[in-house]
């Protein structure tokens, strides 16, 4: 052994021992790093053990040679899980310095410089899209895991570093599921701020912060402007759509929905706005058609059987209503992004039942509702009017 190392040593000096002294430090440090790396908020200086395993090693190693950039990290790993925070920050700024482009080096920097500064000057002098990215896809784990606290401290914390789509997005989802308008809008700006004029994403920013401010005039020149930098413009026709659908300018509305169809023709979602168009006008024949058409073209999508269910009791056709509504919840249940509607479409679906004189049905499914809010005192009436129906014979 002695041996082959002095050869080593002949050969490529103390930077290879120094390699060698780091690899085993690296091993004996992997299971307290973990720990850090697998907690579900961004790492916090604080002291965690005492002494890191392989602190001799590392230290040795960068005795070997100083400018190992391998071993700074791992300084600056030892340094941090004692609460040494200031001295992990130098240990990493050196890593990086002598490594620009390590993105671990940068990561672990940008996420202690966040943990004790909150200056996002600071955050942005090491921190980059990659890292961005990063916080973005942690926080999407976490949302996935439903700890949703802790993905949204990761969603805000890749908009400090660099603001992307996905992360605004994300983040504005949650804002509006809480009533946080204001900080919605805001994040909107943020991005529209960050990316330049020649990016769609800047155009879709301001329009989606207008929209949400009740600027719809803005929102439209914005999402006008958006399309003259867009290869791909079928979300811009939509939402010019829709926004001229709110302002009650049907036919601006209906022309961009046919942009849009003609953007992407397979798509059953222009359909699908135009069927919500015709709703709202209260014309229910031409609105069964038109979803009617979007079903064609996507059957597995329950608001359109939901809409379709609407417009048959609307017209009359109660049996064919239930039907529908029937295979919209079940297409629900196996839809993540209709996590709200069953229990209205519930509730719905037992109201026809009882109106069909489906007693039995109608108990069943007030019974399935009643276990999701069991103090609603509406649905107690309904399921008591459902079982008195029942007692009386009906099925």
């Amino acid at each position: 052994m002695m041996a082959a190392l002095t050869v080593l040593v002949l050969l490529q000096g103390n930077a290879l021992l120094s390699a060698w002294a780091n690899n085993l430090g690296s091993l004996a440090l992997l299971t307290e790093w973990q720990a850090v790396a697998e907690d579900p908020v961004p790492p916090r200086c604080q002291e965690r053990v005492a002494n890191p395993g392989g602190t001799s090693l590392v230290e040795e190693s960068l005795a070997l040679n100083p400018e190992n950039q391998r071993a700074w990290l791992n300084v600056g790993r030892m340094e941090w899980l004692q609460g040494q925070c200031e001295a992990a920050i130098r240990a990493w700024r050196q890593a990086v310095e002598l490594e620009p482009h390590d993105a671990i080096a940068r990561l672990n920097l940008t996420l202690a410089v966040h943990s004790i500064d909150h200056s996002d000057d600071n955050i942005s002098t090491y921190g980059d899209i990659g890292i961005a990215s990063y916080c973005y896809g942690k926080g999407l784990q976490l949302q996935q895991a439903e700890l949703i606290d802790n993905a949204i401290t990761w969603y805000e914390l890749s908009m400090r570093i660099a603001p992307t789509r996905p992360a605004t997005e994300a983040l504005v989802e949650y804002y509006l599921g809480h009533q946080q308008t204001a900080n919605a809008i805001s994040a909107w700006q943020q991005l529209a701020d960050a990316t330049p004029e020649d990016d769609s994403d800047h155009w879709w920013a301001l329009a989606q912060a207008a929209d949400l401010s009740g600027d719809w005039d803005t929102a439209l020149e914005a999402y006008e402007r958006g399309t003259q930098v867009e290869r791909a413009p079928f979300s811009f026709y939509m939402e010019m759509g829709h926004l001229q659908q709110k302002r009650g300018q049907y036919e601006a509305a209906l022309n961009w929905y046919q942009r849009a169809s003609e953007a992407d023709p397979k798509s059953a979602v222009p359909a699908h706005g135009q069927g919500i168009l015709y709703w709202e006008l209260k014309d229910y024949a031409r609105a069964q058609e038109i979803f009617l058409k979007a079903r064609a073209q996507n059957p597995k999508n329950p608001f359109t059987w939901q809409y379709l269910s609407l417009c048959a009791h609307e017209l009359g056709n109660l049996p064919e209503a239930i039907e529908r509504l029937e295979q919209a919840i079940v297409l629900c249940s196996e839809e993540l992004t209709c996590s709200k509607e069953p229990r209205q479409w519930v509730l719905m679906l037992g109201d026809w039942y009882l109106e069909a004189g489906r007693c039995e049905d109608a108990v069943g499914v007030y019974e399935q509702a009643l276990a999701w809010q069991p103090s609603e005192q509406t649905l107690i009436e309904r399921l008591a009017t459902a079982r008195e129906c029942f007692a009386d014979g009906k099925r």
